[in-house]
């Protein structure tokens, strides 16, 4: 109730009918709420390997929706992450799997989306597709490392 007795809609100068939805969700303990975007995320702390990751990701439901790996899209995403998420070495769904050197979202939404055409921080982004790798990373090393971690 505080929250919609401050509520201010400022519209432009067309006149018309102006629709507003407002809804309101409590955050389970474990999730963390990004409205940004509109998505949950859920922690797991399982030591497990990417594509047991995966599969375990697929098998929670959370409000009637299959869960999927993290995806990062934006560095306001990248900073929520970071503040919200109690650990590090976090899975992210990538890979170069198919083509060595070229990353691409292999969960979630965004699935398909190509990231990067080559390995390294900045050689081969892909304009207009969020990525902000660490320094050196994706590295593909030996032709072997195909899944990257955040964080």
């Amino acid at each position: 109730n505080n929250a919609l007795a401050t509520l201010k809609v400022n519209t432009p100068a067309t006149t018309g009918a102006v629709q507003i939805s407002v809804s309101a969700t409590p955050n389970p303990t474990g999730y963390y709420y990004y409205p940004v975007n509109g998505h949950f995320y859920k922690p797991v702390s399982t030591g497990a390997f990417y594509k047991t990751a995966k599969a375990n990701a697929h098998a929670t439901t959370f409000k009637g929706q299959e869960g999927y790996l993290l995806t990062l899209t934006s560095a306001g995403e990248e900073d929520f992450i970071k503040l919200n998420v109690p650990q590090n070495n976090i899975w992210f769904a990538a890979t170069d799997k198919v083509t060595d050197g070229t990353w691409v979202i292999d969960d979630g939404p965004e699935i398909g989306t190509v990231m990067k055409t080559s390995n390294g921080p900045t050689a081969g982004n892909v304009q207009g597709v969020y990525n902000n790798w660490c320094g050196g990373e994706p590295n593909g090393y030996n032709h072997g490392e195909d899944f990257p971690v955040a964080k």
